[in-house]
Parts: structure tokens; sequence; C-alpha cells
């Protein structure tokens, strides 16, 4: 009943909105799949509303959408499921090899901005303009252009720059940075790591990442302000995220979390697989993700999941390129599973993931317990809350043995409490004002309707050292210091003239005593 009258008085504000046709661009330039799911399901649904949507991608529809327009930038090559190898990253390196990674993929950006396609929209005219806020500001450049108001999308938690250009201040104290990994409950020390990471990944994005971006923009849209400044005046930004799942952090108004907005609805299994469910006794699903390639992992590792898998007694969906020899009947591999349905399937008993943002998502909303695998990125970070919250475990891939596995597989298993809190975590994730995707269209439609200075702060302009109070915290300090060190001289000087008195009436003394 809730559900229908929600919707309800969602159809009633569109109504009222009376919202024409807005002429929409998205440019979603990192070629990650997962990534583009998250994005994917709000460009359709503004399109179905009837606007004009342009999407700048990798993943052009297969299928003709009315209203929606794709410019393909992808090579031939990145047509494939996945394309990073399942090699785990130590965790004293994670820190490291994030942001250096994040770099690499920026290089690859300048290609695309490069295509014809792309730079003739810098003369075309928009209403509003979507940007992944996620490795690069390049695009905003584009964006400045164009002139158009732009709303900012990240399909994982908040980037550190991110954060800065939206005024969302970090707070290192008590919200781990996505790109290290560290205990939520972070000690003396953690806390330290976690401030200078943050300070060290946001000034290496100023100076490395950003400066190359400039270059590039400026070389094909010639001279431009600083795309920091030019991010800063993000009106909206959608994050996918929920604070049900991944905690809560402060917020201005103009940064949403449409958490789970990638999850649709569950449609019914392909008949075999829905028929090996219900015939198990119980059944487990494995994957790595749609970016990592599963069968890259090592033949000794492939060995240990195999042996654990024939030794739980339970069905085992993996999703894995190759074919497993020796062949097991109860080992299911294929190289792509229908995730979204085959976790709402009520005989999946447990998700072995990788921790990715969006099968966590899935399992969430399906109330399915989580084992986490985690390999690189935000994928740590994100295991973390998965096990704080109590809706599975986590381990480290890279030292697994095969009775970690075996007896965290169990654990999950046994322990009906995994699954009772999955349930209650769902209902939470589950129960908002609005559903994600009918969140995302009415503030896009709000922002059309009231236009950008709505959310307008002095925050976002200000220099980083001054909007984390270092002007003043240091002037403070050195004040402080220097009066203290006028009043240690002062002392200083009144005890040398009290010792030089003392000894001149002492050797008055002796003297008289003479």
């Amino acid at each position: 009943m809730g559900s229908v009258v929600r919707g309800l008085c969602f159809l009633i504000l569109l109504a009222e909105s009376r919202v024409l046709g807005a002429r929409i661009l998205a440019i979603y330039p990192y070629k990650g799949a997962s990534h583009f799911y998250v994005f994917q399901p709000l460009m359709e649904g503004l399109a179905k509303r009837g606007h004009d949507v342009t999407v700048v991608s990798h993943h052009p529809r297969k299928e003709p959408l009315p209203n929606y327009r794709d410019i393909s930038v992808a090579d031939q090559k990145e047509l494939t499921t996945g394309y990073v190898e399942a090699t785990p990253i130590p965790k004293n390196s994670l820190f490291y090899e994030n942001v250096e990674g994040l770099h690499q993929l920026a290089t690859e950006y300048e290609r695309i901005l490069a295509n014809p396609d792309v730079l003739a929209l810098a003369n075309s005219s928009f209403d509003v303009i979507f940007l992944e806020m996620f490795n690069s500001d390049l695009f905003y450049g584009l964006a400045y252009r164009i002139g158009a108001p732009v709303i900012g999308f990240s399909s994982c938690s908040l980037m550190p720059w991110t954060a800065d250009s939206m005024a969302v201040p970090n707070q290192p104290a008590y919200i781990p940075n996505n790109l290290g990994v560290h205990d939520l409950k972070m000690d003396w020390w953690d806390r330290v790591i976690n401030t200078l990471e943050i300070w060290a990944s946001r000034v290496y994005y100023r100076l490395v990442i950003e400066t190359e971006a400039q270059k590039i923009a400026e070389k094909y849209l010639g001279p431009l302000p600083q795309l920091s400044e030019i991010a800063a005046n993000t009106s909206l930004l959608f994050v996918n995220t929920h604070y049900s799942l991944l905690g809560q952090r402060p917020y201005p108004p103009s940064v949403i979390e449409v958490g789970g907005i990638s999850v649709t609805p569950a449609k019914p299994l392909p008949k075999d697989l829905d028929t090996k469910l219900n015939e198990s006794s119980g059944a487990i699903y494995f994957s790595l993700g749609s970016v990592m390639v599963a069968s890259t992992i090592s033949k000794e590792m492939k060995n240990m999941f195999q042996s654990v898998f024939t030794n739980i007694g339970k069905t085992v969906l993996w999703k894995f390129e190759e074919k497993l020899e020796p062949n097991n009947p109860n080992i299911v591999t294929r190289p792509w599973f229908p995730q979204r349905d085959l976790l709402a399937h009520p005989k999946i008993e447990v998700f072995i993931s990788h921790c990715g943002l969006l099968g966590i998502s899935e399992a969430v909303v399906s109330g399915v317990p989580i084992l986490c695998l985690p390999v690189s990125s935000d994928q740590p970070h994100n295991a973390l809350f998965v096990e704080e919250i109590g809706i599975g475990m986590h381990l480290d891939i890279s030292t697994l043995t095969p009775s970690q596995l075996e007896s965290s597989i169990f654990q999950i298993l046994s322990n009906k409490r995994y699954r009772e809190r999955a349930s209650e975590v769902s209902a939470a994730f589950r129960d908002r004002p609005l559903p994600p995707l009918e969140t995302g269209i009415f503030w896009t439609e709000y922002l059309i309707r009231h236009g950008r200075n709505v959310w307008e702060t002095s925050y976002k302009t200000m220099p980083l050292w001054q909007r984390e109070g270092l002007d003043v915290f240091f002037p403070l300090v050195g004040t402080i210091l220097m009066v203290l060190w006028g009043l240690s001289r002062i002392f200083g000087l009144w005890r040398c003239r009290s010792n030089r008195q003392v000894k001149v009436k002492s050797k008055n003394h002796k003297k008289k005593q003479n």
C-alpha cells in the first residue's frame, strides 16, 4: 500500500511540474560497464519522460529507444565482458595503486574529446549536462563551452576531490577514504594515515591529473578557466550510495543519494537456470564483476575454489569464462549470468563477490548475505561496511586458504543472523520517499524548472586552504606561539634579574659577616 501511495505522489509531482522536453547531454568517458550501468537507467528514464537525451559513452544501446541518441566512443577491443586481470593488490600498496590507476585511466580521455562528434557538441545547445565525477575534470571544459548547468554523477562513494568540488567536507577523523583501506573504527594512527592519504590524493589530483586535463582541454577548446573552478559550479551531484549501506556523512542539499538506481525489477530466469536452482538444496552465486576477467586468477586459486565448491554440497553458479576440468554437475560456469534476476531467486543463499557497489546493491535489495573477496579499487572499502553492518563477511583474497573459504561459507549458511540482518538492511535500503530512479528524474527536472542558482554557495569557490580553515588556524597558532615565546622571554629576563639580585644580596651578606 505504501509503495502505491508513493507512486501516486510521484505521478502527481510529475504532472504538476509541466516540464517541457529538455535537451540533455550526458558524457560518461570511463569504459567500465559497471559504472555505465549506474547511469543508464536515469538516461533511459529521462528519454521516456519525453526529454531529448544524447549519451556519449562506450556502451551504445543495442536496440533504439525514442528520444535517446548514442555517440559511441568505444574501441572494438572494449566490446568484451571484462578486461582487467583479477590480480589482488596488497593492502599496503592499495592507496598508491588506486591513485596511479585512476591517473592512467584519465590519460585515455583525450581520444574521446578529440572525437569529431564529441567536439562538435561544443557548438550545440543543451538545457542540462550530465558528467561522471570520477577521475578527471576534462569534460568540464566542454560543458563550459556549451554553457548549460551540470549535474554530476558518481557511481561510487565520493572521491576526495569530488567532495571538494561539491562542498562536501572530508572528515578523516571518522570517514575512511575510499582509495585506501582502514577499519571503520579508526585508532589514532589510522586517522593520521587516513588524513595524509586524503590530502595526498587531493594534491596529486590538482597538481598532476588536473594539470594534464587543463592542457588537453585547452588544446581542443581554446583558453578556459581552471577546470577545478568550472567543476565547483556543478549544480547537483547524484551519488550511488545510501546511508543504510555505506554509513552517514554530511552532505549539502546539492548532493543527492540515489543508491540502488541501477537495480531494476527482477525478471524470470531462463528455464534451465530456474530448474537447476529449484531442484537444488540451496545455491551460491560467485562473480568478480563485469570488469575483471575471472579466468585470469592463478591456477592454484582456481583449483582452490573448485575444490571448496565441490565439497560444500550446494549448487554453485560461477561467472567464469572457461570450462572447468574435471566437470562437476553442481558447479555451473558461464561467462555471464543475469545477476539481478539470479540474486532475487529464493534459492540463492550466499553471494560471493568482489564487493563492487552494483553487486552489493543488488544483493542488499534481495536480502542475500555477501562473502566479500575484494580485489582492488573501492572494493576493500565497501567490504568493511558489509561486515560492519552484519550482512556478510570479508576475506583477504591474496592470502586466502581453502579452510578459510570453506569455513566462511559454512558460517554464513549456518548462522541465520546473516540472513536476518540482510533482510533488515534490505528493508531500510528500499524504504524511501521515492525510489532512486524517480528521485533522479525529479531533481533533474527541478533543476530544469528552477535553474542552477538554487544551490549556489561561496564554500565551493573558496580555495582549499580557506575551506579547511588553514588560513585561520596557522595565524592563530603562530600568534599563540609568538605570545608564548614573548612570555617565556619576559619570564627568562625576570628570572635572570631575580638571580642577579639574589647573588648581590648574597655577596653583601657575606661582606657584612666578614
